[in-house]
C-alpha cells in the first residue's frame, strides 16, 4: 500500500523579509511523502517559489485596514477548503499580522500549527509597536513554536519553552562555486544587510576610520536602510549600496570582497552567517546572541562589540596569512557538513512525526 501523503498548507506573507529563508525551508519539502500548498504575498518584493499561489495582503496602513476587512476572510475561506481536503498541518515560517487569525481559526478547524519566532525580543532601534502586538497575539495560539536558535528560545516565557523547538537557520543557496580565497594584505571589506543601528555599523566605520589605503582596498556597505549612519572621510573608498539586493547582486559581493564583517550590537541569529558559510568568506564576527551558534571559535574570528575589538579582529586577518586561509578551509568543511545534515531534514521530520499523531 502507497504511503499516503502528509498535506502541509504554508502562510509566507511577508513582502520582505525571511523570504529567502522561507523558500529555503520549503524548497525539500515538495517532495513525496509531502505535498505542499504555498500561499504567498501578491506584492512580495523578493523572489518566491514558482509553485506559489499569490493572495492579495497590503502595502500600508490604509491598505492594511481594507484588505484584512475584505481579502483576509477570503484567505481563511481558501484555508477552510484547504483543511476540509486534508491539509491538516499548517506552516507560518515568518511573522504577518495575518498570523493570529489564520492560527486561531486553524485551531478552531483542528489543524495542526507551526509558528517560526525569528526574534522574540525586538532590537535596538526597531521597536515596532504593531508587530509586537499582533506576535504576542499569535504565540499562545501555536501548537509548536520553532525558533532558529537556543538564545531565542531562553527569550520566551517557560510557559511558551515547553512547546518550542530549535530547528537552525538553514544555509542560503548561492549558484556560484565556491572560490578559493587567498590572502591579501590590503583586503575588500564587506557589510552585507539591513542598515540598522543595533548592527553596529557605526562601529565598524569607527572602527576603520583610521585604516590607510595601504591596508584596505575598500569597504562596501549594502542593504536596506532603516537609517543613516555617518560615512566618515577615509583613506581608502567606502561604497554605499542602499537598497535590498537581488540574490545575484548578493553572490558578486560576497565573490568580489574578502573579508565579512557583522559587528552587531545584538543578533538572534543570522542569514548573513549562512551566506558567509556557503561563500567561505572569512568573518568577523561580534559575540552576541545566537551568532554563538552558528560558528566555532575556529570558523571566524570573534570580538566584542567594541570600536577596538573589531579593528583588532580585521588586523588579524589583514596581517596574518595562516590564519585567513585557516579559516577558509574550516569554512568549506563546515558548508560540506551542513549540506549533509540539513536543518530543512530536521523540519521534515517534525511534520511527519506530527502527521502520525492526527
Amino acid at each position: 500500500m502507497p504511503t499516503p501523503k502528509v498535506k502541509i498548507l504554508v502562510f509566507m506573507l511577508a513582502r520582505r523579509g525571511c523570504i529567502a529563508y522561507a523558500n529555503e525551508m520549503c524548497k525539500d519539502l515538495q517532495h513525496s511523502p509531502i505535498e505542499l500548498k504555498i500561499y504567498a504575498s501578491r506584492f512580495c518584493e523578493e523572489p518566491l517559489l514558482s509553485t506559489s499561489v499569490l493572495v492579495p495582503t497590503f502595502r500600508n496602513s490604509i491598505e492594511f485596514l481594507w484588505r484584512t476587512l475584505f481579502s483576509l476572510p477570503v484567505l481563511l475561506w481558501k484555508m477552510r477548503q484547504d483543511i476540509k481536503k486534508g491539509y491538516q498541518i499548517i506552516y507560518f515560517p515568518m511573522f504577518h499580522h495575518w498570523n493570529p487569525a489564520l492560527l486561531w481559526f486553524a485551531k478552531w478547524w483542528g489543524a495542526k500549527t507551526f509558528l517560526t519566532v525569528h526574534d522574540a525580543v525586538f532590537h535596538l532601534g526597531e521597536w515596532q509597536f504593531g508587530q509586537a502586538f499582533f506576535q504576542k497575539m499569535a504565540l499562545p495560539l501555536a501548537h509548536q513554536i520553532i525558533v532558529l536558535s537556543a538564545f531565542v528560545k531562553s527569550q520566551l516565557s517557560l510557559t511558551l519553552q515547553q512547546r518550542t523547538i530549535v530547528v537552525t537557520h538553514p544555509l542560503l543557496s548561492i549558484t556560484q562555486k565556491n572560490s578559493i580565497r587567498k590572502h591579501t594584505t590590503r583586503p575588500s571589506i564587506l557589510f552585507l544587510g539591513r542598515i540598522a543601528r543595533y548592527k553596529g555599523i557605526d562601529l565598524l566605520l569607527e572602527a576603520l576610520k583610521d585604516f590607510k589605503n595601504e591596508q584596505i582596498a575598500k569597504l562596501t556597505i549594502a542593504g536596506m536602510p532603516m537609517y543613516e549612519p555617518g560615512i566618515p572621510v577615509t583613506d581608502f573608498p567606502i561604497q554605499t549600496i542602499k537598497r535590498w539586493l537581488s540574490d545575484t547582486e548578493i553572490e558578486q559581493l560576497l565573490a568580489i570582497h574578502n573579508i565579512l564583517v557583522l559587528p552587531y550590537r545584538e543578533a538572534s541569529q543570522s542569514g548573513v552567517v549562512t551566506l558567509g558559510i556557503a561563500a567561505t568568506i572569512p568573518m568577523v564576527v561580534t559575540k552576541v546572541g545566537g551568532l554563538r551558534e552558528q560558528l566555532t571559535t575556529e570558523e571566524a574570528i570573534w570580538v566584542e562589540p567594541t570600536l577596538s575589538s573589531i579593528r583588532e579582529g580585521i588586523l588579524q586577518l589583514i596581517e596574518q596569512p595562516d590564519l585567513y586561509q585557516s579559516l577558509h578551509q574550516n569554512l568549506q568543511v563546515k558548508y560540506q557538513k551542513l549540506k549533509e545534515t540539513s536543518s530543512k531534514e530536521q523540519l521534515y521530520l517534525l511534520f511527519l512525526r506530527f502527521s502520525q499523531k492526527l
